[in-house]
């Protein structure tokens, strides 16, 4: 019950042995012999870096894993390779982004070769199924008369199509 002033390191030569800070063991940092662990039992815990220092997560090697740049952007690392990144913006990705399930993207911009395995549709007007231009790639409607891909009119009538054995068909518009 006291201040301890030391000009040396805090040893604990124990596993399992923890620190524990604040009334209550507020915070506990410890080490279990096979991982180390910094327990909040208390609010938030915040881990801020000092003005104009950044925030790092390395793995053992030194690799990064995260990266918080101070008062900027945020960066995510697989396997010391920098793979998302956030800006004022938004977000980039360096490499892919597989997205599984329902996904609502709007103002998207796409370089390169974008695969889709089933179905693209591209509406014309908002939360409707007409008008606008439709690919979709299902071996089972390998048929003359189903429509590989299709292009709507503002009739919501097809103005163009291709069917999966490659008939095209246009419909010329007034």
């Amino acid at each position: 019950a006291g201040v301890t002033t030391t000009t040396d390191h805090i040893y604990i030569d124990a596993d399992n042995k923890k620190l524990n800070i604040g009334d209550g063991s507020d915070l506990q940092l410890y080490h279990t012999g096979s991982r180390s662990e910094i327990i909040n039992n208390t609010g938030d815990l915040i881990i801020q870096p000092g003005a104009s220092s950044n925030l790092f997560l390395r793995s053992q090697t030194g690799a990064a894993h995260f990266k918080g740049v101070h008062a900027a952007q945020v960066e995510l690392y697989w396997n010391g390779n920098k793979r998302l990144e956030t800006s004022s913006v938004g977000v980039s990705i360096t490499k892919d982004l597989d997205v599984d399930g329902h996904t609502n993207l709007d103002n998207v911009s796409v370089a390169g070769v974008s695969t889709v395995t089933t179905f693209l549709q591209v509406l014309g007007q908002a939360g409707t199924s007409d008008k606008g231009f439709e690919v979709r790639a299902n071996s089972t409607q390998n048929t003359d008369t189903n429509k590989a891909i299709r292009i709507r009119n503002n009739s919501n009538t097809d103005s163009f199509n291709i069917s999966y054995k490659g008939k095209v068909t246009a419909t010329e518009l007034d």
